[in-house]
């Protein structure tokens, strides 16, 4: 849900799920953490936890899932790498990573220890695409080098060919959550 568009906490209150996925792009996440001081003083980190605190306070809510930071894709990365691609008369895999701006490490930071708070007691786990959008090389890629098909829309949102790239992700969370919780299921 965009924040912009709608109150993330009257959704909740409509739906009151077992299980939440917080699927998100921060765009203030991605700002500079000041590491000479403690992340309990980051003003973004302080966002995220009075958010996360008032989830965990919910009655019914078993499972917090966080989608860990990502880099990004340039502003209209399909268009851009279209653009290349007819200029350079090249496939992708000669584009390097000239479409990706790596501006996650803060937020990635603020996330690994968000999950490690005293109040999420087991319920906060982080889940992570990038290990599934590594090339060959072991770099993250916006694409797939072999078929030139973009992983990202846009607006920062996965294409079919990410949602096929990143769904075994989400069987590996089925599986670990009907382990953890069997009545459920």
């Amino acid at each position: 849900m965009c924040h912009s568009l709608t109150q993330w906490h009257d959704v909740y209150n409509q739906i009151k799920p077992d299980v939440l996925f917080m699927l998100h792009r921060p765009v203030a996440g991605m700002a500079k953490l000041d590491e000479t001081k403690p992340i309990e003083e980051d003003a973004v980190y302080q966002q995220h936890v009075r958010m996360l605190s008032w989830y965990l306070k919910q009655d019914k809510l078993l499972k917090i899932y966080i989608q860990h930071a990502l880099p990004k894709c340039l502003s209209n990365c399909p268009k851009e790498v279209n653009k290349w691609i007819l200029e350079e008369n090249k496939p992708l895999r000669f584009a390097g990573d000239r479409f990706t701006i790596h501006n996650e490490k803060w937020e990635r930071i603020r996330f690994e220890h968000l999950v490690k708070i005293k109040t999420c007691q087991g319920k906060c786990e982080l889940f992570d695409y990038y290990p599934e959008l590594l090339n060959k090389k072991g770099e993250f890629s916006m694409y797939d080098e072999n078929t030139n098909l973009i992983y990202f829309d846009n607006i920062q949102h996965l294409s079919k060919f990410g949602r096929d790239k990143v769904k075994i992700v989400y069987q590996r969370l089925v599986e670990k959550f009907t382990k953890q919780y069997p009545k459920l299921v």
